[in-house]
């Protein structure tokens, strides 16, 4: 599974049990728990992921230009 998922699925369950009960105390709907609450709860882990997303592409980017170049140089 992807490294986004994973943190996006991480951070969308750590959100702390008490403030999702006192957000259903007052109200909220299931739409509004999600936007206003689990979702900024769950950005540091979300953008965590969208950051090891793009290095791990950069990293198998990086690797085959190395190839790339030691191919062409004959080695």
């Amino acid at each position: 599974m992807p490294p986004v998922i994973r943190l996006i699925a991480l951070g969308m369950r750590g959100a702390p049990e008490s403030i999702k009960e006192a957000v259903d105390a007052f109200g909220a709907s299931r739409w509004q728990k999600l936007r206003d609450v689990e979702i900024p709860l769950a950005l540091p882990s979300i953008m965590a992921g969208v950051n090891q997303t793009i290095l791990m592409c950069l990293a198998m980017v990086m690797d085959r230009i190395v190839q790339g170049a030691l191919r062409r140089d004959g080695r």
